[in-house]
Order: C-alpha cells, then sequence, then structure tokens
C-alpha cells in the first residue's frame, strides 16, 4: 500500500473518531454517511434452488405474482408490453384452432412472464378442438418435467392430462423449467418511478 494510501486511512479514521466524539458530546448533533461500495455479486442460498421442487411441481424462479403488479407500475412500461402485443396481434391470421382473442392472451402472457401455455382440446372422438390459453401466471411444471399444474390462491389445485399444454419460454441463462421475461433489469427503475410517482401525488393531496 502507498504512503498517499496509508494517509488517507489515517485521516478517514481520525475524521470519524471526532465525529463520534462529537455527537457523544453533544445530543443535538446529527449527522449520516453514505456507505460502501456495495458488493454487485455475492453467494446466496437461493442459488442452490433456483426452482424449488416441492415433489408435484417446481416453483417459479421469481414471482409470477410479482411480475403481474410490476406489469402496471408505470404507463411506460404497461405501454411497452401493449405495444408488442398489438404488432404481433396486427400480423395474426387467425386460425381454426386458435382465434385472434386467445392469441392475444397468448402474446400478452409471454412479454409479461416470458411464458405462454396452450391448451389442446379435444372433442369426444379424440380429434383437436381448439387451443385455449392456459394463463401463465398459474401455472406450473409438474416435477417429472411432463404434467402441468394450474395453481391459483383460493382455489383447487388442478393438473392437466399430459399431452394437453403446449410450453413456450424465453429462455433463460440460469434454468430450463420456465421461460424469464427480458426486462427485468428495468423493474428497478420502473419501481423507483412508481414510488417517485406516489410520493408526488401524496405531497400534491397535502396541499403543497
Amino acid at each position: 500500500m502507498s504512503r498517499k494510501n496509508k494517509q488517507r486511512r489515517t485521516n478517514a479514521r481520525a475524521a470519524q473518531g471526532s465525529l463520534a466524539d462529537s455527537l457523544r458530546s453533544d445530543p443535538t448533533l446529527s449527522a449520516f454517511t453514505f456507505e460502501g461500495p456495495y458488493r454487485l455479486s455475492g453467494a446466496d442460498l437461493l442459488d442452490s434452488m433456483y426452482c424449488a421442487d416441492n415433489g408435484r411441481w417446481f416453483e417459479t424462479p421469481v414471482d409470477w405474482y410479482g411480475l403481474a403488479r410490476a406489469a402496471r407500475q408505470t404507463s411506460w412500461h404497461q405501454s411497452a408490453l401493449s405495444f408488442k402485443r398489438n404488432v404481433l396481434l396486427g400480423c395474426y391470421i387467425p386460425h381454426p384452432l386458435l382465434s385472434r382473442q386467445e392469441f392475444a392472451g397468448v402474446a400478452m402472457d409471454w412479454f409479461v412472464f416470458g411464458n405462454a401455455c396452450l391448451e389442446l382440446r379435444r372433442n369426444m372422438l379424440g380429434e383437436p378442438l381448439a387451443l385455449r390459453r392456459a394463463l401463465a401466471k398459474y401455472m406450473r411444471r409438474g416435477s417429472d418435467m411432463k404434467s402441468w399444474w394450474y395453481i391459483q390462491e383460493g382455489q383447487e389445485e388442478y393438473r392437466f392430462r399430459e399431452g394437453t399444454i403446449c410450453h413456450l419460454m424465453n429462455p433463460d441463462i440460469n434454468q430450463e423449467i420456465y421461460g424469464m421475461p427480458d426486462y427485468l433489469g428495468g423493474l428497478l427503475s420502473a419501481s423507483l418511478s412508481h414510488s417517485a410517482d406516489i410520493f408526488r401525488k401524496l405531497y400534491y393531496d397535502n396541499g403543497s
């Protein structure tokens, strides 16, 4: 370590000591400091169980309920998702098995959750009847990697018949069970903007 760095550390310690002494001698004084720098990476227990297996299905890598709320946190985030959905919808040619409305829901699931699920329904003769959207928010992949479950709070768990679910996923770098959306890196900015909007509204409502 160079002499300059040693001198700087010595001066910093001395300053911290004098500040602490001043605060003790005069309780009316107050001060705050900016700590850091913080590490950007480190070991995390969740890294060992990215998609926890409860014995019947795999839990999602992030909270799907949280993603659903985050999709509407800010106008610019929600409008971007809706715009992408509308672009795909404008290019879609309706199919006898998949209506335009069902496709719109599947596209929105894809952009919000990075996953989309279609259920193949058959008639009494076993022939394909229609493709129906299965809400990605409540879909869970079975522990055997073949079955699918519909899990909704307050409702009875439902297991789909094997081979009836078509799963589309946006590949993730950490696991291959569920897809992940591309906008996760921008959620902090969206959350900060949402909190700032709430603060400004409360400030205005209070007559300031």
